[in-house]
């Protein structure tokens, strides 16, 4: 009995911290945004993505070659024999 009223009594107590977090929180943006240290931010925020984004867009492109190579289907290979390749590849990598 005692240890059901200590659970429900820290429960309500990380509840009421909990909400008063996100409160904290969500005033902390708000006077962020009137500051102007939000956009300022934003911009940092942005810029970096971008970066991060161009890095990301020539790391991830792959050769046609290399592509057919990977699904072992032949250079003239219609679509429908290069998705069904594909869906293959795709579940048994799934499967592991």
């Amino acid at each position: 009995m005692a240890a059901r009223v200590v659970a429900q009594v820290l429960v309500a107590g990380a509840t009421v911290v909990f909400r008063a977090a996100t409160q904290a929180w969500a005033q902390a943006l708000v006077n962020a945004q009137k500051s102007g240290v939000a956009s300022e931010a934003a911009q940092a925020a942005q810029q970096a993505a971008q970066t991060a984004g161009s890095a990301v867009k020539k790391a991830g492109t792959m050769a046609v070659q290399e592509a057919q190579l990977i699904l072992g289907v032949e250079s003239g290979a219609s679509w429908g024999d290069v998705v069904k390749r594909f869906k293959h590849m795709f579940e048994v990598n799934e499967k592991h």
